[in-house]
């Protein structure tokens, strides 16, 4: 059996008084084996982290678990953002050229990522930041 995968992209922007704004995600169609569902969200989260911590982010609050997905809203320099990861969907069977559950064990899967920022080009003012983590 052939397996495949295929994403999209999208982003856009736009301005406020105090700042500009800009949005951006991806949308993640592929074909995985059922039990390796929770791995794959775990390494997800692992990944935004890793990749948040790369862009120099400190992030100030983090939720979610694999079914329900993840959040993490972070600062860098004068932006804020926030980073979201969607629960792992399986498409139904009627939706898929193939059944629900193949002989080998796979589905087809979605999972969405979606960012948005805000930029302050004169910095926060008077904003109050708060830390908080609620992983489970």
């Amino acid at each position: 059996m052939s397996q495949s995968s295929s994403h999209q992209e999208h982003s856009g922007g736009g301005a406020g008084r105090t700042f500009l704004a800009h949005q951006a995600g991806a949308e993640f169609h592929f074909v995985l084996q059922r039990e390796k569902w929770m791995p794959l969200m775990k390494a997800l989260r692992d990944d935004a982290l890793q990749q948040l911590a790369n862009s120099g982010a400190e992030v100030l609050s983090q939720s979610g678990d694999p079914r329900d997905g993840f959040r993490f809203d972070y600062k860098i320099n004068k932006s804020f953002g926030s980073l979201t990861i969607t629960p792992l969907s399986i498409a139904p069977h009627w939706l898929t050229r193939r059944d629900q559950v193949s002989p080998d064990g796979t589905v087809d899967a979605t999972v969405k990522i979606e960012q948005t920022e805000k930029w302050f080009p004169k910095g926060f003012g008077g904003v109050q930041l708060s830390v908080t983590s609620s992983f489970h």
